[in-house]
């Protein structure tokens, strides 16, 4: 039996490794994720394929969660399963950058969807045994810092690569054999390997005989889960049903925003990446805020918050997307919005649910999943309906905007329903339009991290 304890020293130590993960996941994902749906553009995907890529891959994984436990019971610890399947995924970076050179046509989209979809399921497989492992590495009272900080140092870490891969993406993108994306996907599955080594060396946090105790407990049957962690709660099942309507209306117009810029308006990779880096710079510059409000006040209250200015966000770029600089500030905005409600649906789980977290997530992720396919798929129905009846595709992306924008709406309704256990009063709709966020932020930013991240910071800008 492993004796596991938290203290300083390996708080401590885990912190920099986990940074030190987080910063090459995060160039991982600023030069390979974000580039992919610009690359399958460039292909000649279509609004339905482009609303896949982001989906399919998340959905299919959804049903592979709920077999965590089993999964689980292969390995020695937490750790070594997460280790190995962000290993797995590192390697999947390579086809997926060669995949271009062994098929042709319209074929080359699907089979890029069928390869993204191994890779990214290989990494949110065993994500409710991540965030178990992580919960128990850091004790309850600093988890709350640590997501807020280490968030902020790696959405900040992020910008400069994916300025620098818009720039390349620029200079090669008359390459008709696409090699600047190739150079990109396998630098991606580069530092991926170089994060899981990182992961490798965190605490363990259990043994072999513990992991076998564990799975036996809680390795029960789906139905039965369903039934008596879902159905008994209430307030768990309002929260999913609440995940359900947002992200169906979410998904109904936003994978198509991209598609708009790039395949519609003829965006520059460059001017692409400017849009993009402002959605980055809005959540690096309020997330300490939001770190700080839900230790305080509680993730519910973001959630409830947040969302209701999520319904406008594309409605009123939409009618911006000619006024680059006006549409940047705007995704700036969207950025602040997006990184409350974002951190507040993960910091939810920590804060309400004190028990089984990984089956609690995996049925998050199940909503989730099947919410954003429907919700993609019926937004490509609407643009290929709305194309026929008005003739171009702006006006059906508008259309398709205004739908999601009902839908939105219609979650942010829902979220009333949500039990909030913090009673504490707080009025973050005038703090969000008076931008306290970034304020608030901004002026702590520096004081607010431990000495051990601001060495690594310092580190980071040595080099």
């Amino acid at each position: 039996m492993l004796n596991f304890q938290n203290t300083n020293p390996q708080i401590k130590r885990d912190t920099k490794y986990s940074i030190s993960d987080g910063i090459f996941y995060v160039l991982m994902n600023s030069i390979g994720l974000s580039f992919l749906v610009p690359f399958i553009i460039t292909l000649g995907a279509s609004p339905l394929q482009v609303g896949l890529i982001d989906t399919v891959p998340i959905f299919v994984t959804s049903f592979l969660v709920l077999i965590s436990y089993k999964i689980l019971s292969k390995f020695n610890s937490k750790r070594q399963a997460v280790v190995f399947f962000i290993t797995l995924q590192a390697f999947l970076w390579i086809p997926l950058a060669l995949v271009k050179f062994l098929f042709t046509g319209t074929t080359v989209v699907w089979v890029i969807i069928i390869v993204y979809t191994l890779l990214i399921g290989s990494g949110l497989l065993l994500d409710p045994i991540y965030r178990d492992w992580i919960r128990k590495i850091f004790p309850p009272e600093k988890i709350g810092k640590f997501i807020a900080s280490k968030n902020l140092i790696l959405d900040l870490f992020s910008l400069l690569p994916i300025i620098f891969a818009g720039l390349l993406l620029d200079v090669v993108r008359s390459d008709p054999q696409l090699i600047g994306f190739v150079i990109l996907f396998l630098c991606a599955g580069l530092f991926r390997f170089i994060s899981s080594r990182f992961l490798n060396r965190m605490s363990k946090t259990e043994d072999r005989e513990e992991i076998v105790s564990e799975t036996k407990i809680m390795a029960k049957p789906i139905f039965s889960v369903f039934k008596k962690e879902v159905l008994k709660d209430k307030a768990f099942l309002n929260f999913l049903i609440f995940i359900l309507l947002f992200y169906f209306g979410l998904y109904i117009s936003t994978s198509y925003f991209p598609y708009l810029l790039l395949n519609v308006l003829q965006f520059s990779y460059s001017n692409y990446i400017l849009w993009f880096a402002a959605f980055v710079l809005g959540s690096v510059f309020s997330l300490y805020y939001w770190g700080y409000i839900s230790n305080k006040y509680g993730a519910v209250k973001i959630i409830k918050t947040t969302i209701a200015f999520i319904p406008f966000t594309l409605f009123v770029e939409y009618f911006f997307v000619q006024y680059l600089p006006v549409l940047i500030i705007l995704q700036f905005l969207s950025g602040i919005v997006f990184a409350g409600f974002n951190y507040a649906i993960i910091n939810y789980f920590y804060q309400n649910v004190k028990v089984d977290l990984i089956n609690h997530m995996s049925f998050f992720y199940i909503f989730q999943a099947f919410a954003m396919v429907i919700g993609s798929l019926l937004g490509a129905g609407i643009i290929s309906i709305g194309k026929s009846i008005y003739g171009n595709e702006m006006q059906a992306i508008l259309l398709v905007i205004i739908i999601s924008m009902v839908f939105r709406f219609i979650a942010f309704i829902y979220s009333r329903r949500i039990k909030d256990v913090n009673k504490k009063p707080v009025n973050l709709y005038a703090n969000i339009i008076l931008q306290k966020p970034v304020a608030y932020s901004v002026k702590h930013f520096w004081h607010v991290l431990s000495a051990q991240e601001r060495r690594i910071l310092h580190k980071i800008r040595s080099k």
